[in-house]
């Protein structure tokens, strides 16, 4: 169960209007961010979960929602022509690509204290011995 519902995701984001982010796309781009937190932190449903941890989830659902986005569009992107007007949908699918990634640094800034990598040891100086 993701650490935020979808109402804490909208009232956080710009995504309140329900009729071009429908409800199902919304919480599948959450449960999938929430997977992959889980699959690469220590943290588990039952984790206490402070503000950090919820704003990574908010910020990796809006990764996860912007690349299946700019998926979308570039299944059904068009070129269109029109008298001296030309209108190109790959800087669409380039500026979704964007935010995604973005969203997903941001996120995993904030979620690196609980991340499962390993981390290398602390550098210790040792003295030559004379």
């Amino acid at each position: 169960m993701p650490f935020v519902t979808e109402q804490d995701l909208r009232k956080q984001t710009f995504l309140r209007d329900y009729e071009s982010v429908p409800s199902g796309q919304l919480r599948e781009s959450l449960q999938q961010a929430h997977e992959e937190i889980l699959a690469q932190t220590t943290l588990t449903d039952e984790s206490p979960v402070n503000a950090a941890i919820a704003r990574a989830e908010i910020h990796l659902t809006l990764a996860v929602w912007f690349q299946a986005k700019a998926a979308a569009t570039a299944v059904n992107a068009q070129d269109v022509t029109l008298t001296g007007l030309r209108i190109n949908e790959h800087n669409a699918v380039e500026s979704q690509l964007a935010l995604s990634d973005r969203f997903r640094k941001e996120a995993w800034g904030l979620l690196t204290p609980y991340s499962r990598a390993a981390r290398p040891a602390p550098l210790q100086l040792a003295r030559e011995e004379a």
